[in-house]
């Protein structure tokens, strides 16, 4: 009876072992393995993103100094993903609720191709086309019903209870969907394998299906795509983006018409300005990764043949310090320009616009970067340029107003004459201490003198900016600015370095996701302040390098924080 007992054992063990190993096999086996993403997208995309792992991405964002501090005083959960060992085990073996699977396996990329533009009257209306990539790892079976719940949930919030839905073959495609009455607007949706593709356009979702079909060239067969990735993305990467030379200029007139106020020639400004500057990039890439401090985000901006070359000459030297003594506390931002040579970086950028311009490039070029300094009240950037120091600063006391530009005067009397052209001959001039302002009659613009600075820009912020020399109340003085200065090597020859107050976008990130009904600052405002106050700025740096320009920057959230908070359909509360 012992002996059978141990062969019973005994065989009971080798079965146990036996499923142990199938199924460590199994799950081995059942794991998904990361794709390439651009090769589902095609070639001739003008913009790409991809986001290989979105429980990272969720995690890397709750995991921040200004996540752990706001969440509570939000009403926010205190990590975005609350069971993520969860997460972890349906990633590997695919076992949990569709929702659940599809969070922890898929991959993602986003990929935009050359906009629509229709005229109507003195209207241009200009549509981009997008497509949503989503590789599931996962059976068609199990994630389609899912899929196409949340792509009609968009559609009805998208357009409302009156939407029309589908279903059709293209090609041998299967499509489903969804448009507004008029056919105005559409989501079109294609599943093929364990692939997902959700865009606004059917043309460029068909597109996609023929780089899966390989009947198509795929982005990932352009060697400067692997290159800009290969350069920048690491194992700690969240998200990577990648616009090619083809892109450039759209990317470039969206931004300009961003900033356009509305005016019946804003759209051909737009691509005056595009068709000039886009010339001088051969296409950039961009990065983002998370630590407790905060998001990086590393951009790279690949520039034309012979640009680089042309401004060498006017690279800056080391930063080593900067004065902020001129600062608000309260100011929202700052930039700070550094040029080596004013007058021979500014000729020098002239020369380049203009060789790696057409004609009419070439002639229009010349009043578009005149007009660069309008806003700072300098109508000839020419004289200007060649009265001052290297160094030139943009501070900006409140968002989106007009901001003080600061500058080491070294021809003060030619200054003079610049800050006439602005205020007036007639202007008022005032006292403020031991600066001498002046302050035009009709419009409050100011013009300050201050030992060997010259300030210029509304006449209210101008007096703020003295008033907080003289009195030592400068942003130096607070912890958050401090922090984020010293982080940054000023040995680096550093062409701009800006600071901002990055409590507000951190704030608008985190309420986000606050699961309270009513704004927490009904009834939290003194809590959410001071949680906020020990955060630390924002920092950017701008450095030249052999062909490219790199742009690094530290923020709470970073470029997803921001790209979060501008499209995410806003709370009703």
């Amino acid at each position: 009876m012992p002996a059978l007992i141990r062969k019973l054992w005994k065989w009971l063990l080798v079965l146990i072992g036996v499923l142990l190993a199938v199924g460590a096999a199994w799950i081995i086996w059942n794991r998904p393995r990361n794709t390439d993403m651009a090769s589902y997208v095609p070639a001739e995309s003008i913009a790409y993103i991809e986001a290989n792992d979105l429980a990272q991405v969720a995690d890397g964002l709750s995991h921040t100094e200004a996540w752990r501090a706001l969440a509570e005083p939000l009403g926010a959960p205190r990590q975005l993903i609350s069971h993520p060992r969860l997460v972890s085990f349906a990633r590997w073996t695919g076992i949990g609720t569709a929702e659940s699977v599809l969070l922890a396996r898929s991959q993602f990329a986003v990929c935009f191709a050359q906009p629509q533009a229709t005229e109507s009257g003195v209207t241009l209306t200009i549509k981009p086309l997008a497509a949503l990539v989503i590789e599931t790892h996962t059976s068609q079976t199990r994630m389609r019903s899912t899929i196409e719940k949340y792509v009609d949930q968009l559609a009805h919030e998208s357009y409302g209870s009156e939407v029309v839905v589908i279903r059709k073959q293209v090609n041998g495609a299967d499509l489903q969907e969804w448009s507004t009455a008029d056919n105005s607007r559409r989501l079109i949706l294609s599943i093929v394998d364990t692939i997902a593709i959700v865009g606004n356009d059917e043309s460029f979702v068909m597109s996609c299906l023929d780089v899966h079909a390989r009947k198509h060239k795929s982005l990932a067969e352009d060697n400067q795509f692997q290159l800009a990735r290969q350069n920048l993305v690491d194992a700690r990467s969240a998200v990577f983006a990648y616009v090619p030379k083809e892109g450039v200029k759209a990317v470039v007139q969206a931004w300009a018409l961003s900033r356009a106020e509305a005016s019946a020639d804003a759209a051909s400004v737009a691509q005056l300005i595009a068709n000039t500057f886009g010339n001088l990039i051969d296409g950039f890439a961009w990065a983002t990764r998370y630590d407790e401090a905060g998001a990086e985000d590393h951009c790279r901006v690949f520039l034309s043949h012979g640009v680089a070359q042309q401004l060498s000459s006017a690279a800056p030297e080391s930063l080593n310090s900067i004065e902020v003594s001129f600062i608000p506390a309260d100011a929202a931002s700052v930039s700070i320009y550094n040029l080596r040579d004013a007058k021979s970086f500014w000729s020098q950028l002239n020369a380049v616009v203009s060789s790696h311009s057409d004609v009419v490039g070439a002639i229009a070029s010349r009043p578009l970067l005149q007009g660069l300094l309008a806003p700072y009240g300098i109508r000839d950037a020419d004289r200007f340029f060649a009265a001052v120091g290297p160094r030139v600063q943009i501070t900006r006391l409140e968002q989106n107003a007009p901001a003080v530009l600061i500058t080491e005067a070294f021809d003060q009397e030619a200054l003079k004459k610049i800050a006439a052209d602005r205020v007036g001959v007639n202007a008022k001039v005032e006292q403020v201490g031991q600066a001498q302002m002046f302050v035009s009659s009709s419009d409050n613009w100011a013009a300050a003198f201050l030992g060997k600075y010259f300030l210029t820009g509304p006449a209210d912020e101008v007096r703020r900016c003295v008033e907080a020399k003289a009195g030592g109340e400068s942003i130096g003085r607070l912890a958050g600015f401090d922090r984020a200065r010293s982080a940054v090597d000023m040995s680096l020859p550093i062409f701009s370095l800006s600071f901002a107050d990055d409590r507000g976008s951190a704030i608008s990130l985190v309420e986000l996701f606050s699961k309270q009904e009513r704004s927490a600052f009904s009834t939290n405002a003194a809590a959410i302040r001071d949680s906020a106050a020990s955060l630390k700025y924002s920092a950017s740096v701008i450095t030249i390098k052999n062909d490219s320009v790199e742009w690094t920057a530290r923020s709470s959230f970073g470029l997803v924080g921001s790209l979060l908070t501008t499209f995410a359909p806003e709370k009703t509360r």
